[in-house]
């Protein structure tokens, strides 16, 4: 059975006449006939009588007719169907989170908000090609991601309790630490890598205390004087809750390279994904000058 003949059937059952089914369709009328015919042969049960100078459909008919309709409908809906999609996914941008996630939030909740027909997915984890955009964290030693990158240099401070030791205190060296019991984030995140590597030069190996994935959840540990961490500058804020202070590392000297980037596939998908990259990137450089 091919497409059109089944279209050929169903404008012929609506009509049920020949003649006008066939000009309806703009096909002579012997065409209509024998495609009908080429279909009843084909299922082996007849579809049509005549009645008079018209035809009806038999009973073979009207269930094919019933069973046939929708389908045909839902063919014929999605060319525009998969047109949508088309233009929805082009809608959507594609961001990996793995740093920065105050101001990336914030970014993604005012563009929205200013453009409400774009959508956005947002994921920690770093899959080539399934990302527009991605907002990570390096060590100066280490590669860009592929496409157009921003890098901001950013300080890592050390966070610590508010507590009579620390007050009176802008910087301290990171080894006065050593037997502080650490807060950090999970080991597979980044900001853990990179801290880790600073306690290193240090001269010691962090006594984790507390693990978690969730920054917040980090922060309010230190708050409580549990432990002490370490505090992106730009990422987390230079103004914490009243209950942590926050004291420049004098050595080793703490930090990181934020990165920005989009890319090829982020670039190549259309204008969202360039807005959103070069939004992002006005936010998070208010962010630095704000303080």
């Amino acid at each position: 059975m091919e497409l059109t003949q089944l279209k050929y059937f169903l404008c012929a059952a609506k009509n049920q006449h020949i003649t006008k089914s066939a000009e309806m369709l703009h096909i002579a009328q012997p065409a209509l006939t024998k495609s009908n015919k080429s279909l009843e042969e084909e299922l082996g049960v007849p579809l049509f009588a005549k009645s008079g100078r018209n035809i009806v459909l038999t009973q073979c008919g009207r269930y094919f007719e019933e069973r046939l309709e929708p389908l045909i409908a839902s063919l014929d809906s999605l060319p525009h169907e998969v047109r949508r999609m088309a233009e929805r996914e082009g809608e959507t941008v594609r961001i990996c989170v793995q740093s920065a996630s105050m101001p990336v939030t914030e970014a993604v909740v005012n563009f929205r908000r200013e453009h409400p027909s774009v959508n956005f997915q947002i994921t920690r984890e770093m899959t080539d090609g399934l990302y527009d955009i991605i907002v990570t964290t390096k060590m100066p030693s280490s590669p860009l991601p592929a496409g157009k990158s921003e890098v901001i240099d950013e300080e890592i401070f050390l966070a610590v309790p508010d507590l009579p030791e620390f007050r009176g205190r802008d910087s301290i060296e990171l080894a006065e630490l050593r037997d502080r019991g650490f807060v950090s984030l999970i080991g597979s995140r980044y900001l853990r890598v990179i801290c880790d590597r600073f306690c290193h030069t240090a001269g010691f190996e962090p006594d984790v205390i507390f693990e978690s994935d969730s920054p917040d959840a980090a922060k309010n540990m230190i708050e409580a004087g549990l432990g002490v961490g370490f505090w992106p500058e730009y990422s987390w804020g230079r103004h914490p809750e009243g209950g942590i202070r926050l004291l420049h590392s004098s050595y080793p000297e703490c930090r990181r390279e934020l990165v920005i980037a989009i890319s090829p596939s982020g670039i190549e998908r259309g204008q969202w994904a360039g807005e959103v990259y070069r939004y992002m990137k006005s936010v998070i450089g208010r962010t630095r000058k704000n303080g």
